[in-house]
Formats: structure tokens, C-alpha cells, sequence
């Protein structure tokens, strides 16, 4: 939308609404996704609150399944730093053994 009326989205633009999505949603991702894609679907530029459909808040399936599988892939990367860190610690460990090794007659 923002292309259409040819108006730029600026780094403080972008800050600001980080800064609205986390008012509004707090640390609950699906709610986040909810919101963008509410604001995307309406034509809106900015984000506001979820609107209620006549049947409760609106809930976004597919807001849901991106937040989970946004979860997985935080999960999937913490799992792949500690196992980066354990592999660095192991090779700095060995690399030490091997220069007290040649240091050592």
C-alpha cells in the first residue's frame, strides 16, 4: 500500500511500528502477525488493535502457524549457537593441547 502512495517506509517509520506492534501484542507473536496482516488486508498504513468481526477478536489462523513456526526457528537457532559454542570450545581446547604438546620435549 505504502508503494501505491508512494510513501516511503523509513527506518524511524519502521521503529515506531515495532514499537505499536509490542503495545499491542506485547510478546505474543500470533497477535503481532494478526495485526500486520489486519493493517495489510484493510489498506491501512499503520498498525492498530485487532477489530472484533461481530463473533470475538479476530483470530488469524495463519497468524497462529507463522508464530509457530517463527518459535521453531528461535528454538532451531538457539539449538545451533550452543552447539556452534560447544564446537568452538572443543576446538579451542584441542588447538591449546596441541601447542602445549609442541612446547613440551
Amino acid at each position: 500500500m505504502r508503494k501505491v502512495s508512494k510513501k516511503a517506509f523509513t527506518n524511524a517509520a519502521l521503529t515506531h511500528t515495532f514499537r505499536e506492534l509490542d503495545k499491542l501484542a506485547g510478546a505474543e507473536d500470533a497477535a503481532k502477525i494478526a495485526i500486520l496482516n489486519q493493517s495489510v488486508q484493510r489498506g491501512w498504513l499503520g498498525v492498530f488493535s485487532l477489530k472484533d468481526n461481530g463473533a470475538g477478536v479476530q483470530r488469524d489462523p495463519s497468524a497462529e502457524i507463522e508464530a509457530q513456526r517463527v518459535a521453531r526457528i528461535k528454538a532451531d537457532g538457539e539449538e545451533m549457537s550452543r552447539k556452534y559454542e560447544e564446537l568452538r570450545r572443543r576446538e579451542t581446547t584441542a588447538i591449546r593441547e596441541k601447542m602445549k604438546n609442541m612446547v613440551t620435549p
